[in-house]
């Protein structure tokens, strides 16, 4: 398989470096940065780590997730592996999830997290997401995850449409209900470099816990 590394980032510049350099370089033919209008110099830092750079300044998760895909399509690419550009994940963590893929025949590897590890509300949040696809799909997750690699093959089985928050549980979601060949890997997590945009934050918060209860709300009951 051609593998890509897909970074969504704004205004990551003291953990975008680190990231681009922990991509499996050796696996992928190559490293997108998506860099959501960053006024910090993250398109630079990113560059001059190797990455390539496009711009996705319309805002939302998926809208970034969706350009950096296309791009790395655009380059050959028939598998992805996509995590954060603000430094957290580990180099052999990332491997693991992409090698899921590209050599035990996963169509989808989710990079989870410890629960514990989590802030009060992601806990909550997650918990009730990976609750809600195993009661109705019994397949079990045990987190949304920070990490992901899927193939093309899979991603268009998947025919993802969440454009905000809610990608990465839509594309969760959609795995169990289609049956996708999945795999779960515990990873664990660096400290982030810089603030979070996220779940640092009240509106980050409240944005990513409406957009999760949608996505259930909608996909769990078709």
């Amino acid at each position: 398989m051609r593998a890509w590394a897909v970074i969504p980032a704004f205004n990551e510049r003291e953990g975008i470096a680190r990231a681009v350099h922990d991509a499996p370089w050796d696996l992928c033919q190559g490293v997108v940065v998506v860099d959501g209008g960053s006024d910090d110099g993250t398109p630079d830092v990113a560059r001059a780590a190797g990455a390539e750079v496009v711009a996705e300044r319309r805002s939302g998760y998926g809208l970034a997730m969706t350009r950096g895909i296309e791009r790395a399509r655009a380059q050959g690419a028939d598998a992805f592996v996509c995590f954060d550009g603000n430094g957290a994940a580990r180099p052999r963590d990332v491997r693991g999830v992409l090698e899921a893929v590209t050599e035990r025949g996963a169509e989808v590897a989710i990079g989870s997290r410890d629960l514990s590890t989590l802030r009060p509300a992601q806990r909550v949040g997650n918990g009730l997401a990976i609750w809600a696809i195993e009661r109705k799909y019994g397949v079990r997750f045990a987190d949304v995850g920070a990490i992901r690699a899927f193939t093309g093959d899979a991603l268009r089985k998947l025919a993802l449409r969440e454009m905000s928050y809610g990608w990465p549980l839509e594309l969760m979601v959609r795995s169990a209900k289609l049956g996708l060949r999945t795999e779960d890997l515990a990873v664990e997590m660096r400290p982030r470099r810089g603030r979070s945009k996220v779940s640092g934050t009240l509106a980050g918060t409240a944005g990513a816990t409406r957009c999760f209860l949608r996505i259930l709300a909608t996909e769990l009951a078709r």
